[in-house]
């Protein structure tokens, strides 16, 4: 399981960091960095309760 949250942090911190670059002038762009986001910090928070 860790290893899974793990990879899900990297993709989609990478993911989200390269639409960040693009979310002044696409708004797809925008939604899909604050997705990234959102689901880079779900999978830390989840990767925390792992003993």
């Amino acid at each position: 399981m860790r290893s899974l949250l793990l990879a899900t942090v990297a993709a989609a911190t990478t993911c989200g960091e390269e639409c960040a670059s693009h979310a002044g002038h696409h708004g797809h762009c925008r939604l899909c960095a604050e997705a990234c986001g959102a689901c880079a910090r779900a999978c830390r928070a989840l990767l925390d309760t792992l003993v």
